[in-house]
């Protein structure tokens, strides 16, 4: 039986041959050969759109009536056949320089007519910043420049000077501890500074003292009880006195036992009148305003020289709970201040 050949066609082979390397041309070149109104780029060799031409000093297609077409037109301020910017004529066929809109060597940013002192990019082009005399809305509450000053009304990171912001405005404030709360080592208004509880004790020589007589002092945390001579309790803190004690030495046997007492409390003898022990607790606070008991008959007559307590009182302030701000661990209650805020 007779085989049918089948005879090729040149014309088609050819056909599809240029056909595929047409479209090799076209996908390197990156351009719009198949858009029947393109128009050849004879310098590059790329096609662009029917409304767009060539860019007579760079290789790409801009809009035939825009900037890059190398001709002066409305709204331009220069046309150099290009979209380089940093030329002299940038991208926006502005001239190169700040407030064109385009950012260049020398430049920060450039918004362009946003550029402004109040705002992201000043009118020199640079970055908007703290501390450099500007103030930048919405980010910044004030830039004194220079003067930014913890001390100041304008700080260092651009924010007004506040009561609680951990900084002590100078002829404005007498403290400053992170918070604005009567909690603290500052009070709420940053006016005073928190106090400890004082006291003080006038003492008798040692024959005006009857055996067991003594005292109840607190601390804030503690109480603990003194006596003379004879103590009835363990827990008791016993004072030994000599019969011919003189105040003066009833008052060093008494600063001496309440300084080994374990109280957050400091006794001294006061230098001037000898007799006279002063107290002074370890820690601020309304905690340590605590009255000294007089306890077994040991009374309190108006006059001296007779055995007279005065306080504990004059504390101000509270340790501060977990959370509120802080400059130091004597402003919080777990003695633990870190970045600033009360553990």
């Amino acid at each position: 039986m007779p085989r049918t050949e089948f005879k090729r066609c040149p014309r088609i082979q050819s056909f599809s041959i240029v056909l595929t390397a047409t479209i090799a041309v076209a996908v390197l070149a990156g351009s719009c050969l198949f858009d029947t109104k393109s128009n050849l780029c004879e310098t590059t060799g790329l096609h662009c759109w029917y409304d767009q031409v060539c860019a007579p000093q760079q290789g790409i297609c801009v809009p035939r009536d825009g900037c890059g077409n190398g001709t002066l037109n409305k709204g331009e301020a220069c046309d150099d056949g290009n979209l380089i910017d940093g030329d002299g004529c940038d991208s926006n066929c502005q001239r190169t320089g700040c407030g064109n809109g385009r950012v260049t060597d020398g430049e920060e940013c450039d918004l362009g007519s946003m550029n402004s002192d109040t705002g992201a990019c000043l009118p020199n082009c640079r970055n908007a910043t703290c501390g450099d005399g500007k103030n930048h809305l919405g980010v910044e509450q004030c830039d004194d420049g220079e003067l930014n000053s913890d001390t100041g009304s304008c700080l260092k990171d651009c924010q007004f000077a506040r009561c609680g912001d951990g900084y002590i405005r100078s002829s404005i404030e007498q403290c400053d501890d992170g918070n604005n709360q009567e909690c603290g080592t500052c009070s709420a208004t940053c006016m005073s500074i928190a106090q400890p509880a004082k006291g003080s004790i006038y003492m008798v020589p040692a024959v005006l003292i009857q055996p067991g007589e003594g005292f109840d002092l607190g601390d804030g945390y503690m109480f603990r009880r003194f006596r003379y001579a004879v103590s009835e309790e363990v827990s008791d803190v016993l004072i030994t006195l000599d019969d011919f004690d003189t105040g003066d030495q009833v008052a060093q046997k008494t600063a001496d036992a309440i300084n080994g007492s374990g109280l957050l409390i400091i006794a001294n003898i006061e230098n001037n009148f000898q007799r006279k022990v002063t107290l002074v607790n370890m820690e601020i606070g309304i905690a340590g305003n605590s009255t000294i008991m007089l306890i077994n008959g040991l009374t309190s007559p108006p006059t001296q020289p007779f055995f007279v307590p005065i306080g504990m009182s004059g504390g101000t302030g509270y340790k501060c709970s977990t959370g509120v701000g802080c400059m130091s661990p004597d402003d919080c209650v777990s003695k633990m201040c870190i970045m600033h805020v009360c553990m």
